[in-house]
């Protein structure tokens, strides 16, 4: 149990090392990623996911289900933020702190969604996640599909309509500048 603890630890440390944030989406020039102007008592929500650098998709994590304190930081920032602040982090220069912000909209069934998530479909930077015991890096872009694809993630989160998931779909065979994981998933289902 301390093992699987301290593997998942270890694995988190290296990948946090390894992860960076991108000051800028170079395929998307309108969307440009930076701190994000916040009241204080958000900041410091902010600040300590930006600090842990990670997401935990469920609230525990390692064998002995431990709770995540990325985890308890995102119901913080859900349970706080408006609307509108967490639109805004969509746009921080931290993937992590980006991913929660768009969960908690989600979660709050914002109409902003669809357009948030077409704003990322060249989102690359790696966000590492934790899911139980695995530890993996994704790319932002492919977290925010998750979040708003049925059956995935948080299903509290609202998810995309069928026409809307359609049009991502084509939007994601038809742009051979984006390299999310989800356009591969969606040239795949071609066959």
């Amino acid at each position: 149990m301390k093992k699987c603890l301290i593997i998942t630890l270890s694995i988190i440390a290296i990948l946090f090392l390894s992860c960076s944030g991108q000051s800028k989406n170079d395929r998307n020039p309108k969307l440009i990623f930076s701190d994000v102007p916040v009241r204080p008592d958000i900041k410091e929500i902010i600040d300590s996911i930006e600090l842990g650098n990670y997401v935990s998709v469920y609230e525990r994590v390692g064998a002995g289900g431990q709770i995540s304190p990325a985890w308890q930081h995102y119901q913080e920032l859900k349970k706080n933020a408006t609307a509108d602040e967490l639109t805004s982090l969509t746009k921080h220069k931290n993937a992590a702190v980006r991913c929660y912000a768009f969960q908690a909209l989600a979660v709050k069934q914002s109409n902003k969604l669809f357009s948030i998530v077409l704003d990322h479909l060249y989102d690359t930077a790696q966000v590492v996640t934790v899911s139980g015991c695995m530890v993996a890096k994704e790319m932002a872009g492919d977290y925010f599909i998750k979040i708003v694809t049925p059956k995935l993630i948080d299903l509290a989160a609202h998810k995309l309509t069928i026409e809307q998931r359609k049009k991502l779909d084509d939007i994601l065979k038809s742009d051979d500048q984006i390299t999310l994981y989800a356009r591969e998933s969606a040239l795949h289902n071609l066959h």
